[in-house]
């Protein structure tokens, strides 16, 4: 393809795709599906209204454990298979990870930390039949569901001379896309789960997958692409991200990821809701509540404003905050300067 030279304003926002199996034979199975957009779901429903056994989920993210819960709902025999010692390990950390999976367990969900997926089986009529997993176990199951993470939709710009990698097409703070030199192209732009961007608040490159950011970046996008010059806006985006699972609402703001330390300021964990404030080098740079998200603005403002991480979890219930390790391990591929969410 040659490269893109814009005559009017162009925003790409080709957003992102499941994940497949790998094996692509396998992936072809009756029985296999993927979940990402709604095109995915008629067939879905289709096949879970036509059978009642055990499905089985490849994948313990937060949409693995979304599924599960619906499962679990509709009286469901699930089985989730997360090779991670943790469910939803990458956004919530080891410990509160361990938290939610025993709130899965407790609704009834087969959950298997730790374990991964060999092979997928058929019935040799190119029906899915079940897995076998990495210890050697095998599990029997009518229907499987891949949560196996998403891919950005960057293919159709090889030789473009745009810059993209496995994180997405990157794009300077007033979402325009970056050329491979690193320099931006004035009238292309880009917005969404396909962008990767720096932001200064925590000075790191992010590409996130969160609605609320999409439609953030795209007002930006859409503001600058038709602004005189010098009126520019920067995309200075505050992530925040919430799940309904296991019975509990959990609501996040700011980037726990990237933090090495962590404090219950608000509740407990053995109680009926919490506020974990986490911090990063002593700043606070995110939290995360279950059942108790009307909060986070508070821990927004201070977030935004950079608050000391110590000075933080004091003024609040009168320094009764318990420390406790957040657990966060970034996969082999991320650096500590960029996150992907």
């Amino acid at each position: 393809m040659p490269p893109i030279f814009a005559t009017e304003p162009l925003l790409v926002a080709t957003g992102t795709r499941a994940s497949p199996w790998p094996n692509r034979q396998e992936a072809g199975l009756a029985g296999v599906f993927t979940l990402r957009d709604r095109d995915d779901v008629a067939p879905l429903k289709n096949r879970l209204d036509a059978t009642d056994g055990r499905i089985v989920i490849v994948g313990g993210g937060f949409i693995g454990c979304e599924i599960a819960t619906i499962c679990r709902h509709l009286g469901r025999p699930v089985t989730v298979l997360e090779r991670g010692p943790a469910p939803m390990l990458r956004g919530l950390g080891r410990t509160l990870g361990d938290l939610m999976a025993r709130r899965h367990r407790t609704q009834g969900v087969d959950l298997r930390t730790g374990v991964g997926v060999t092979a997928l089986l058929d019935d040799g009529h190119g029906s899915f039949t079940g897995v076998r997993l990495t210890d050697g176990n095998l599990v029997d199951a009518d229907l499987c569901i891949m949560a196996l993470g998403a891919v950005r939709n960057t293919d159709w710009l090889a030789g473009s001379g745009l810059k993209t990698d496995r994180l997405g097409l990157h794009a300077d703070g007033y979402c325009r896309a970056l050329r491979e030199d690193g320099s931006p192209a004035e009238d292309i732009f880009v917005a969404g789960d396909v962008a990767v961007w720096p932001s200064r608040l925590f000075g790191q490159q992010m590409a996130i997958e969160h609605w609320s950011n999409a439609d953030e970046q795209a007002r930006t996008a859409a503001f600058n692409m038709v602004a005189h010059s010098g009126t520019v806006r920067e995309h200075d985006y505050l992530p925040t991200f919430w799940s309904n699972q296991a019975g509990v609402t959990i609501k996040a703001v700011g980037m726990p990821s990237i933090a090495d330390s962590a404090a219950v300021v608000q509740g407990s964990f053995d109680g009926d809701g919490f506020v974990a404030l986490f911090g990063r080098e002593g700043r606070a740079v995110g939290a995360i509540s279950l059942d108790r998200g009307r909060y986070l603005d508070f821990y927004a403002r201070m977030i935004r404003n950079r608050a000391p991480f110590g000075e933080a979890i004091k003024t609040v219930e009168g320094g009764a905050a318990v420390r406790f390790d957040p657990g966060f391990a970034p996969p082999p591929h991320q650096s500590n300067q960029e996150v992907r969410l």
